[in-house]
Parts: structure tokens; C-alpha cells; sequence
């Protein structure tokens, strides 16, 4: 749907990746899908982006389009666990949700859907429901990787983000002849 893939990494990474993955891959950018039929063992996907209809025949399909919680199957209502609109669970700071002694952490807090999100959240549920240090999480420097070719992998806030934040121009370029240097 996004006019570039991966649109929440650096807006330089974020180019990259579209423009090396439209090399090997046939991409729609922008592109949203209006229906999905199976005629004579193929797919057929018909996607309109504004006025333009692309129809799509594959012999495979994948379809991957976020993920959904899984809180009313847990019927986390009966606690007296709030979530929002989406169904992901309501947590303050400290992972702490709306019922006393219930923290949450992970996919199912909807911060970042990332398998190393869960893991920084599960220490801090840890320092403050067991421990009892109240500690608020601090995401400034989680690792995350999208296992893809090419891979791509982050930490801390993007260019955009920082300039977004004010941070000025020469601590962003120091910033990023660390990370090229790293690199």
C-alpha cells in the first residue's frame, strides 16, 4: 500500500531495500487488493491503485498483512484488562495495564511488533512485577532486524525521527558517520 517497502526504517534504507527488491521481484507499489479468486489451479489478485486496476496471476500466494491480537480469544475483558481499538492490550510506562498486578509485554502490548521488543519488555516486566523497581521502559536503543533479501536491520531513532525530535544537524551527521563507519 505504501508508496516504498519497509516504510518505518530510514528513508535511505527504506529506498534502498524497495529499489534492490523491485530488481529480483515483480513490486506494486501503493497498490491496495480488492479481491482474490483461484480459477484453473492459479491465483488472481485484482489491485487498484486510485483509478488504475492491475489483475496479478501467480501460482502461489502469500498474504501478509500485519498481525491481529489475539486478546478476545484470551477474553482479557473478564480481567478487567483494557485494550484499544485494534485489541492490543493498554499498558502505561511500566508495562503495567488497567488491572492491578497484570503487566504485558510483546505483541500483545502493540508497542513494536518485534521479536527483540518482547524480549527488552519481558526484563522490564520482570524489574517492575517481580522486583518491584519501577522501571519505564526505554526503547531509545532496541535492536530490530527484518529477516528478508536484503536484510535490514536498525537501532535507535532514524534520520527523520531525530530531525523530527530537533536534534541538530551536526549531531545527525556525526550519528550517521558512526553508523557508516560501523558498517
Amino acid at each position: 500500500r505504501d508508496p516504498l517497502m519497509v516504510p518505518r526504517e530510514d528513508q535511505e534504507v527504506a529506498e534502498t531495500f524497495t529499489r534492490i527488491f523491485s530488481k529480483k521481484y515483480n513490486v506494486l507499489l501503493g497498490y491496495n487488493a480488492q479481491k482474490v479468486q483461484k480459477k484453473a489451479g492459479k491465483y488472481i489478485v485484482t489491485a487498484t491503485h486510485g483509478k488504475t486496476v492491475r489483475k496479478v496471476k501467480s501460482d502461489e500466494l502469500l498474504l501478509a498483512v500485519g498481525r491481529v491480537p489475539n486478546s478476545d480469544i484470551l477474553q482479557v475483558d473478564k480481567t478487567g484488562v483494557k485494550v484499544n481499538q485494534r485489541g492490543y492490550i493498554e499498558t502505561n510506562d511500566y508495562l503495567e495495564t488497567s488491572a492491578k498486578g497484570i503487566w504485558a509485554g510483546g505483541d500483545i502490548a502493540g508497542k513494536y511488533l518485534f521479536k527483540h521488543s518482547a524480549n527488552l519488555e519481558s526484563q522490564y516486566v520482570y524489574y517492575n512485577a517481580i522486583l518491584s523497581k519501577r522501571m519505564k521502559v526505554n526503547y531509545t536503543a532496541m535492536p530490530h532486524a527484518i529477516f528478508s533479501s536484503p536484510q535490514v536491520a536498525g537501532v535507535g531513532l532514524t534520520e527523520q525521527e531525530l530531525k523530527d525530535k530537533k536534534i541538530d544537524e551536526p549531531t545527525i551527521k556525526n550519528i550517521t558517520k558512526i553508523i557508516n563507519y560501523r558498517i
